[in-house]
């Protein structure tokens, strides 16, 4: 292999330190959390109106009535692995239609971490956030209304010790960069036969 190659090869490890730190980066402030569609209940949603009892959030349609659902299923890692997030689909909502006239939905409350979301793919009609604290923690949970009556839904929770990923991530990659170099290297010493 020309020694020309070999410097290349040798960024593979910087390379993989950077990008540990980028994943790390993603990961302790929620980019790897997407938006998911909820839906509507039988007719289109007109307003959200706030989370009652920190896991039901309510809702009016535009026909007047109110409806609310279970969203801790929805939380970033609730119940399931990684793979399981991966590969299966968001459970079905069930909506639950309420006779109460008066809700009076839970304080707003800021997050403390800095929580960053991916822009929704289009205008929204109202936008309601619900921070949640855990023993060593923060869950944020927030909630979009599109113009067309549906509901959309971001949750991600990190807990205290979250930044010391920035510690482990970029050696994570340094050493697979290193592992790559061999490889590589193995590669073009014994080209495949065609």
């Amino acid at each position: 292999m020309r020694k020309h190659n070999t410097l290349k090869l040798l960024l593979l490890p910087f390379f993989g330190m950077i990008f540990g730190m980028v994943y790390a980066f993603m990961f302790v402030h929620g980019l790897t959390a997407t938006w998911a569609l909820i839906g509507k209940p039988s007719d289109d949603i007109s307003k959200i109106i706030g989370v009652v009892g920190q896991t039901n959030l309510f809702v009016s349609t535009v026909s007047g009535e109110i409806y609310s659902f279970d969203f801790s299923e929805y939380y970033y890692g609730h119940n399931s692995s990684f793979a399981d997030q991966l590969f299966s689909s968001a459970p079905p909502v069930i909506w639950k239609k309420e006779n109460m006239l008066t809700i009076i939905p839970e304080p707003v409350r800021r997050p403390t971490f800095n929580f960053i979301t991916w822009p929704l793919l289009f205008k929204e009609k109202q936008l309601y956030e619900s921070t949640h604290q855990l023993i060593e923690g923060e869950l944020l949970t927030k909630f979009a209304l599109s113009k067309d009556g549906n509901l959309w839904i971001w949750s991600y929770g990190v807990g205290g010790m979250a930044g010391i990923l920035y510690y482990f991530y970029p050696p994570i990659g340094l050493l697979f960069g290193l592992l790559l170099i061999p490889i590589i290297k193995h590669w073009n010493v014994y080209p495949a036969k065609p």
